[in-house]
């Protein structure tokens, strides 16, 4: 390994551009090469061979990391649309609660009497208005 630490340092040194993933390259190179080392044919030297797994290794980090876009990256225009293209759907713990309150206030409107819960129901809940609530139970506007 000391032998070839150099070398394969600075060919993922020279992809990646960037000493910590240049060493992480090594590590996955050495490792894959261990791993695979029942595949080394011997047509080329062992530190060529070495060499193009550390290449290979290296151009796919490169490839993944243009995949990945830091936020700190985007533009701010750009940012506010990525927040409205966020999930619509409430969280789990806002449906919890909502469903918790609905409950609470379906108990409390049960123990109304009947006429107050049906302009209640017809006002709040089918958002009627106040005329066409009279109406409907025949009673007055102002009550």
């Amino acid at each position: 390994m000391r032998r070839h630490n150099q070398r394969l340092y600075q060919i993922a040194r020279t992809v990646l551009r960037e000493d910590v993933e240049a060493e992480d390259v090594m590590q996955d190179a050495y490792v894959s090469a261990y791993e695979n080392l029942g595949q080394f044919e011997g047509r080329a030297s062992f530190s060529t061979w070495l060499s193009r797994i550390a290449l290979y290794a290296a151009l796919a980090r490169l490839r993944k990391r243009k995949r990945i876009v830091e936020l700190d990256t985007i533009p701010d225009s750009e940012r506010e649309t990525m927040h409205n293209l966020q999930s619509q759907l409430p969280s789990p713990e806002c449906e919890a609660s909502n469903s918790e309150l609905r409950r609470l206030l379906e108990q409390e409107v049960h123990v109304l009497p009947e006429n107050y819960r049906a302009v209640f129901v017809l006002r709040n809940v089918e958002d009627i208005d106040v005329a066409e609530v009279a109406d409907i139970l025949d009673i007055s506007p102002e009550m």
